[in-house]
C-alpha cells in the first residue's frame, strides 16, 4: 500500500516536472501553491457575489436596488477595516500560534455599536426604519469583526484550504437566502440574509471541534502596534477619500464620483486577494533575505498583471455601456472615469509594498498620509468629478513613489559609536597586528610614518606587520619605501592611481593577522596612537576604532568651514544610513581582520568614501560595536577640502546608498554569508 502510494507520488511530481519546465514557474508554484488556493476561492467567492447582487437586483424593485447599492458599499468600508484588524491581529500573533477565542470581542462590540450609529445619522428615512436598518447593520459588523482574530490565526499559519472554504461558503450562503422569496421582500430582510451569512462564518470558526494546534495567546495588544496601526489607518483613509465626497463639496455630481469608485475598487479588492495571500511570507521571511525579495517581486507581478487586465477590461466595458446603453457622455465625464480607474489601479499596486512596511514595523510607512493630506485638499477645493478625480489620482502616484523603492522600507535602527573613556590600569595588547599605509606621492613622510608605526607598536605587539603601498607614486617615496629591507616591513606597489580606497583594499588583502589598522602616511597623525587604539581594541572587544576629530579629547586646530562640512556629511550619513558616527574618515581605524575579509568582496569604493562604506558593510553584517578615540591633527599640507572634493563625496554617498538601500547589496550577501555557515554549521 505505501508502495503504490509513493509510486502515485512519483508520478504526480514527474507529470509536474515534466508539464512545469520553467524554472521561474516552478519556483511561483512552489511558493504560492497554498496561497493560490486562497486566490482561486476568493474569485470563485467574488463571482458568487457578483452574481447574487445582479440576480437580486432584478427582482427587487428600483428603490430597493438603490438602498442595497448604498448598504453594500458601507459594508466594502467594513470589509476593509476587517481585513486591516486581520493584518494587525495577524502580526502581533506570529506564526504557530493563536489567538483567545475571546480576543476582539470588546473591540468589536464598540466597532459595531458606533458603525451602526453612523449608519443610522446617515440614512435618509423614518426613524423607525432607520433603527431597524442600523440594528442589523450593527449585527452583521459585529459577526465580521469578531472573526477577525479566529481569521488571522488561519492567515499567519497559512491554512488556506480553510480560510478558502470560509470564503466561498460566506458568498455562497449569502447567495442561497437571496434567492429566497421572503428575503427578497424588502431591504432589510437583505440586510437580515447578509447577517446569517456572517453568523454561519463565526459558528465554523468558534466551533468546539476547531483544532488547537498552536500555541494559545492570551491576550493580543494592539496598543503596542502602532506603526501597523498608524500605516493602515492612513491607508484606509486613502481608500475612504477616494470613494466618497462631500456632497457640500461636488453636489449632486457626488453620486458620479462614487460610481466611479465603485468601479475601480474592482480592481483594488482583487489585488488585496493577492496580498492577503503573500502576507504571511511577507512576515515571515527575514527582512533583507534574498527569498523576502523574491516573494515580494512575484507578489508584484501578480498584483501588476491583474491590475493591468481587470483595468482594461473594466474601461472597455465601461466604453461599451456608454456607446449602446446610455446617451453620451460629456468628456470630462469620461474623463473622470478614466482618471478615476487609473487612480485605484495606481493604489492597488501600493497594497503589497504597504504591507511590508506593516509586517517590518517600518516607521517610512507612516508617509501614507502625505496622500492623505493632499486627497483632503482637493475634497475641500474640487467642485467637479473631474478635478476630484485629478486629486485621487496625484494622491496615488505620490502614494506610488513614497512605496514603489522597497529599499525604503529597510529601516533599521541608528548605529552609533561608543565614546572611549580613558582607564587607569595599565592596558597590554594581545594578539597579531598589521598596519597598512597608504601612500601617494608621500615623500620623506611616508617612510617616517613606516618608522614612527613600528617605533610605537615594537614593544607591545606580539607579531607586528607594516605594509606600505604606492598608488601609483611618481616622486622619490617608491625608491625610499623600496630601500626598507625589514622582516616586519613589506612595500606593494600599485602600477596607477587608483585612491586611497583602492590602496586600502590591496593592502587589506595582504594582512594575515589577527588585527589589521591603517595609518596615513602625510604625516598629520601621529602613528603613536595606534598603540592606544590597539590596546582598547583589546579591551572592549570591538569591532572597530576609529579617531573622531569631534571626540572631546581630541586636539587638532580646525576652520569652521571645515567643521562646517564635516556636520553636513554627519547629517547626511545619519539620514541616509542611519550610522551616528560623528566622523567617518579621519585617516586612522583599527578593525578586526576576520571581519574585514567578510566585507572585502563587498565594498567597492577607490576614494577616500571606502572609510563610509566599510562602517556600513561591517553593520550590515553584524558587527557594530564601533569605538570612537580621540585624535592629535598638526596640519603639514594645504587642505584636501574643495568644492570638487565635496561634489564627489555626495556622488560617493549617493552611489553607497544605492547599494545600501535600493539595491540591497550589503544586506543581502550578508544575509547569505551568514545563512551558508550556520547551514554549514
Amino acid at each position: 500500500m505505501s508502495r503504490g502510494g509513493d509510486w502515485h507520488s512519483q508520478k504526480a511530481r514527474n507529470t509536474y516536472n515534466t508539464q512545469v519546465k520553467n524554472p521561474a514557474i516552478k519556483m511561483v508554484f512552489r511558493n504560492w501553491g497554498g496561497a493560490l488556493v486562497y486566490v482561486g476561492s476568493a474569485g470563485f467567492a467574488g463571482l458568487l457575489n457578483t452574481a447574487s447582487i445582479d440576480r437580486v437586483k432584478s427582482q427587487v424593485s428600483a428603490d430597493v436596488a438603490v438602498n442595497l447599492d448604498s448598504i453594500l458599499l458601507a459594508l466594502t468600508g467594513v470589509s476593509m477595516l476587517v481585513i486591516t484588524l486581520q493584518f494587525l491581529y495577524a502580526r502581533a500573533i506570529g506564526e504557530g500560534n493563536q489567538a483567545s477565542m475571546y480576543q476582539g470581542v470588546a473591540l468589536s462590540l464598540l466597532l459595531s455599536i458606533g458603525l451602526s450609529g453612523v449608519a443610522y445619522l446617515l440614512i435618509d428615512s423614518q426613524a423607525g426604519f432607520k433603527f431597524e436598518i442600523a440594528m442589523w447593520l450593527g449585527l452583521a459588523i459585529l459577526f465580521s469583526l469578531i472573526a477577525c482574530a479566529r481569521l488571522a490565526t488561519l492567515l499567519i499559519n497559512q491554512e488556506w484550504t480553510t480560510i478558502g472554504f470560509l470564503v466561498v461558503l460566506s458568498a455562497a450562503s449569502r447567495l442561497v437566502l437571496w434567492n429566497i422569496p421572503w428575503f427578497q421582500a424588502n431591504i432589510t430582510r437583505l440586510v437580515v440574509a447578509i447577517v446569517i451569512s456572517n453568523f454561519i462564518q463565526v459558528l465554523y470558526l468558534f466551533a468546539p471541534r476547531y483544532k488547537k494546534k498552536y500555541a494559545q495567546i492570551v491576550k493580543v495588544d494592539l496598543r503596542r502596534q502602532f506603526v501597523p496601526l498608524g500605516i493602515l489607518s492612513g491607508f484606509v483613509a486613502v481608500i475612504g477619500l477616494g470613494s466618497l465626497s462631500r456632497r457640500g463639496t461636488l453636489g449632486h455630481y457626488a453620486t458620479q464620483f462614487s460610481e466611479n469608485a465603485l468601479v475601480g475598487r474592482s480592481v483594488f479588492f482583487l489585488v488585496l486577494i493577492i496580498a492577503y495571500a503573500s502576507f504571511p511570507k511577507i512576515c515571515e521571511l527575514p527582512l533583507f533575505s534574498r527569498a523576502l525579495g523574491r516573494h515580494f517581486r512575484q507578489a508584484q507581478v501578480l498584483a501588476s498583471v491583474v491590475c493591468g487586465m481587470v483595468a482594461s477590461l473594466l474601461l472597455l466595458r465601461h466604453l461599451q455601456m456608454v456607446e449602446t446603453i446610455y446617451e453620451p457622455q460629456p468628456s470630462n465625464h469620461l474623463m473622470a472615469f478614466v482618471l478615476s480607474l487609473i487612480g485605484w489601479t495606481v493604489v492597488s499596486l501600493t497594497i503589497i509594498p504597504l504591507l511590508y512596511f506593516v509586517a517590518h514595523n517600518s516607521r517610512l510607512g507612516l508617509a501614507v498620509y502625505l496622500p492623505v493630506v493632499v486627497m483632503v485638499i482637493f475634497q475641500l477645493l474640487a467642485t467637479t468629478p473631474l478635478s476630484l478625480s485629478v486629486g485621487f489620482l496625484l494622491s496615488s502616484l505620490l502614494l506610488l513613489v513614497i512605496v514603489s523603492i522597497p529599499a525604503f522600507l529597510r529601516n533599521r535602527p541608528t548605529v552609533g559609536a561608543e565614546l572611549y573613556v580613558p582607564s587607569d590600569k595599565q592596558l597590554f595588547g594581545v594578539g597579531s597586528l598589521t598596519v597598512v599605509i597608504p601612500s601617494y606621492n608621500s615623500g620623506k613622510d611616508g617612510v617616517e610614518t613606516v618608522l614612527a608605526t613600528y617605533e610605537a607598536l615594537q614593544g607591545t605587539v606580539d607579531e607586528l606587520q607594516v605594509i606600505a603601498v604606492s598608488d601609483g607614486s611618481t616622486d622619490e617615496s617608491v625608491a625610499l619605501l623600496d630601500e626598507l629591507s625589514q622582516p616586519w616591513f613589506s612595500h606593494v606597489k600599485m602600477e596607477r592611481n587608483s585612491g586611497k580606497g583602492a590602496a586600502l583594499r590591496e593592502g587589506f588583502a595582504h594582512s594575515q593577522t589577527d588585527i589589521t589598522a591603517f595609518v596615513d602616511a602625510d604625516g598629520d597623525i601621529p602613528p603613536r596612537l595606534l598603540l592606544a587604539m590597539y590596546q582598547t581594541f583589546n579591551e572592549k572587544d570591538a569591532d572597530v576604532v576609529f579617531g573622531s576629530k569631534w571626540h572631546p579629547d581630541s586636539k587638532l586646530q580646525v576652520t569652521m568651514f571645515r567643521r562646517a562640512v564635516s556636520v553636513l556629511h554627519h547629517i547626511i550619513q545619519l539620514a541616509l544610513f542611519k550610522l551616528n558616527i560623528d566622523d567617518t574618515q579621519v585617516g586612522i581605524k583599527m578593525y578586526r581582520t576576520q571581519h574585514l575579509q567578510e566585507v572585502l568582496p563587498v565594498v567597492r569604493e577607490n576614494g577616500f568614501s571606502l572609510d563610509l562604506e566599510l562602517f556600513i558593510a561591517l553593520s550590515a553584517y553584524g558587527h557594530k560595536k564601533f569605538i570612537e578615540m580621540p585624535v592629535e591633527i598638526v596640519r603639514t599640507g594645504s587642505s584636501t577640502i574643495s568644492a570638487g572634493n565635496i561634489i564627489r563625496a555626495l556622488a560617493d554617498m549617493l552611489r553607497i546608498f544605492w547599494r545600501a538601500r535600493i539595491s540591497l547589496n550589503y544586506d543581502a550577501l550578508a544575509y547569505t554569508s551568514m545563512h551558508e555557515s550556520q547551514v554549514a554549521k
